[in-house]
């Protein structure tokens, strides 16, 4: 090979940077070496800030999450009491010629008289609790009659001490949850038959007795009351049972005459008694001072 072949195969072969070997020397070699050491480094710090990231998120996120799933669970737990309760009803309804206990008078087996007692002929919310009463062979047990996660009310042990233990001891209305229909019956399977007792025009109340005005009397409420500019065109669930302060949410359950049981907020309880076309009694169960 010539001097000169061997000059162009020098040149040839370069360096990364276009410096001909002859001139690397070992300063450029701890110079590559030092920017592979950096990038490396610098993957670790993104990966170190990835995961940093991360962990804020969950950390954040995961309380939600299981705050939401608790609320969750216990809705459905709720949602299988109304259950067992549409399951009484109509148990009731298949030994009574479909009629529910409201509806049937003391002497064959209702408690028509005692819950239809109030002024004028009107519903009495003080005596709703007779209703469930009436179905004692049909539910088994009043635990079934209160939400866990309503605080103003607490479960009695058996049916005698919910007649015979007073209201401010936790008997009666202090051991019921839910509403009841008068006028609910089976012949009308999509009229409302009970539901979530906090459901009012007078949600977003202040005071005690804003809420005893509206739960003390019976409310028949039409149709027509529930469309805009109706008198209880803003029925809707308090935050106090499954509500949820943080994030302004508002829903609760309701059981039809069918004995289904659905998830609802304010506005869709208003639409099912519109398209329902029935006009629907209802009757909480009043305690004084405690009706949020």
């Amino acid at each position: 090979m010539s001097s000169a072949d061997c000059t162009r195969l020098l040149h040839f072969f370069t360096a990364p940077s276009g410096i001909p070997i002859s001139t690397v020397g070992p300063g450029i070699f701890r110079h590559a070496l030092s920017n592979s050491r950096n990038r490396r480094a610098l993957t670790r710090v993104k990966l170190l800030f990835s995961m940093a990231v991360i962990a804020l998120l969950l950390w954040i996120l995961l309380p939600a999450i299981a705050h939401y799933q608790e609320r969750n669970r216990v809705r459905v737990h709720c949602a299988n009491k109304l259950k067992n309760i549409g399951f009484a009803f109509r148990d009731f309804a298949t030994d009574n010629n479909d009629a529910f206990p409201q509806q049937l008078s003391t002497n064959q087996g209702g408690v028509r008289e005692l819950v239809d007692s109030g002024l004028g002929g009107t519903g009495d919310p003080t005596r709703t609790f007779w209703i469930f009463v009436a179905m004692s062979n049909n539910l088994a047990t009043p635990k079934t009659l209160v939400c866990p996660y309503d605080k103003h009310r607490a479960p009695i042990s058996n049916f005698i001490g919910m007649v015979r233990v007073p209201l401010a001891q936790g008997g009666q209305n202090a051991a019921l949850s839910y509403f009841v229909n008068l006028d609910a019956n089976e012949r009308q399977p999509q009229a409302i038959l009970a539901g979530d007792r906090n459901l009012s025009p007078v949600s977003n109340a202040k005071r005690a007795s804003d809420y005893d005005a509206f739960f003390s009397v019976e409310r028949r409420i039409r149709p027509a009351n529930v469309k805009p500019g109706g008198i209880y065109a803003n029925l809707d669930f308090h935050q106090t049972i499954h509500g949820d302060k943080k994030t302004g949410l508002r829903v609760g359950n309701m059981l039809l005459a069918d004995g289904s049981v659905r998830p609802v907020t304010g506005t869709r309880v208003c639409d099912h008694i519109i398209v329902s076309t029935n006009d629907h009694r209802l009757i909480f169960p009043f305690m004084p001072g405690k009706n949020e």
